[in-house]
């Protein structure tokens, strides 16, 4: 099977290779690092499957590269990376979700991001700022997200500038579980 990946020169490849695994700090937001594979990486975004504890692939998380500190490639776990390539290969989606996005442009990549109709978590400037919900509108300098609650209430409309986020998370296993119960919610108030 051939897995994309975008070289640290901006080049694609098609060759099946060992994905990088890499280790950062995102600024204000304490110091304990984040882990991941490198899916893709342009001039403003960098994009992971982040790597939450020991072999588990987690979410895919967007990572504003002018917060990123402290970024190393992980090579000396000889295990974690064979585990990490091999479980890898099995997220096929990925490919879906990224190779059309265009991680040079803030608003081409959460206008792609809102075409998905997709559940998304927004890290902004500091550890408690974090925010779930659906993007409803970008405008040239912020986008405006339609927020929920953690019960899935609407918590209505803010306004994000895109020079506060720090990252942007989807496809998470809490996002994924707070759509699932919305999706079961609406089909119970159909019922009614």
């Amino acid at each position: 099977m051939e897995e994309r990946k975008v070289t640290r020169e901006g080049k694609d490849t098609n060759k099946m290779i060992i994905m990088e695994i890499i280790q950062f700090r995102i600024n204000r937001y304490g110091n304990t690092p984040i882990f991941g594979v490198c899916l893709s990486e342009g001039q403003n975004w960098l994009v992971i499957r982040e790597n939450e504890v020991d072999y588990y692939l987690g979410g895919i998380k967007f990572i504003n590269k002018k917060f990123i500190r402290h970024r190393i490639i992980v090579d000396n776990d000889a295990m974690k990376l064979t585990i990490l390539s091999s479980k890898y290969s099995n997220y096929e989606k990925d490919k879906s979700v990224i190779e059309s996005l265009n991680l040079d442009k803030n608003t081409d990549l959460f206008q792609s991001l809102k075409n998905k109709s997709c559940l998304l978590g927004v890290g902004l400037n500091k550890k408690d700022k974090f925010f779930v919900g659906r993007i409803e509108n970008i405008y040239e300098k912020s986008i405006s997200l339609r927020t929920i609650g953690t019960f899935t209430e609407d918590c209505g409309m803010m306004n994000i500038p895109f020079d506060k986020i720090r990252f942007v998370d989807i496809d998470t296993d809490y996002l994924n579980s707070l759509n699932l119960y919305m999706e079961n919610k609406k089909g119970m108030d159909k019922n009614k």
